[in-house]
């Protein structure tokens, strides 16, 4: 993406005359930005159908943080239109079209039919009483709590719990302890 995103922003700058006349339609400059705000307008919609079209399966693959990613998705969608009225049509004509393909794309392979014919499984449903799937966020606190040395399982927790209790209840016996001499010598 970002490769592409690049090459189609650099496009007008190293083909000039050719971006200059080799629009269509409304967008007869490809160098310049759409003066209509239908390509951008189109380009973010496109984008907001996509994610409706495949937001179950976004959803089914992290039950946690599935809703955050699609919701994240939609806002991004409404976020980048006014950036993209800025962006040369030239790099719309490329957005808009694939936005679309991956549109039809996602639906298409969702069909029954065509899911049979093309030898595509559905994802097996969560096992009951098992655990779901934790997303990228729980697995790198979980990454980051082992590197820092903390416990992540739950007998882990208890277990540091009970040590840290332990611990406690030595230190009160030695503060004690210390406390009794110190009055025995200052007594004695």
């Amino acid at each position: 993406f970002i490769g592409m995103f690049f090459g189609m922003k650099k496009l007008p700058e190293l083909f000039p005359s050719e971006c200059a006349s080799g629009g269509l339609l409304w967008f007869m400059d490809l160098t310049m930005p759409d003066p209509t705000y239908i390509l951008p307008l189109t380009c973010g919609l496109s984008f907001i159908a996509t994610i409706e079209a495949g937001k179950e399966q976004m959803i089914d693959s992290s039950p946690t943080s599935g809703p955050m990613m699609v919701n994240a998705f939609r806002a991004m969608a409404f976020v980048a239109v006014p950036v993209m009225t800025t962006f040369p049509a030239a790099m719309l004509c490329y957005w808009v079209p694939n936005n679309f393909i991956t549109l039809v794309q996602s639906v298409t392979l969702r069909q029954p039919w065509v899911k049979k014919q093309l030898g595509i499984w559905d994802r097996p449903k969560p096992i009951p009483g098992m655990t779901a799937d934790v997303g990228f966020q729980e697995t790198m606190t979980k990454l980051v709590k082992q590197v820092q040395g903390e416990p992540t399982s739950d007998a882990g927790k208890i277990k540091k719990h009970n040590e840290e209790i332990e611990s406690k209840k030595r230190l009160a016996q030695v503060s004690k302890a210390t406390k009794a001499r110190r009055r025995e010598n200052g007594n004695g």
